[in-house]
């Protein structure tokens, strides 16, 4: 499973890819020197919100990467946590399925 991670403050952003290899055990692509196949991202807090974005190659890179296609359905868990650590567990989760 693929995982994109974001978070922000009033002076930075960061968006880290993830590989999870079991529930709880998710790593940082880098960390064992891998590519991500995140091409674009940002993530912007205003006073209504915070809104994340990113943009996926369509092809795989790597073994911990997978290709997507038009029309397929994928499920996206979307989280809330106020803290910047990726360990940390998120006070709101929800999981949506969506048709790329």
């Amino acid at each position: 499973m693929y995982l994109v991670m974001g978070w922000c403050n009033d002076s930075s952003t960061k968006v880290v890819a993830h590989y999870v290899f079991s529930p709880g055990d998710y790593r940082a692509l880098s960390s064992f020197g891998e590519k991500d196949n995140l091409q674009k991202h940002h993530v912007m807090r205003t006073d209504e919100g915070t809104a994340m974005t990113f943009t996926l190659a369509k092809k795989s890179i790597n073994d911990y990467t997978k290709s997507l296609k038009i029309g397929q359905n994928i499920f996206l868990t979307l989280a809330y946590s106020n803290h910047k650590d990726f360990k940390h567990h998120s006070e709101f989760r929800k999981t949506i399925k969506i048709k790329l």
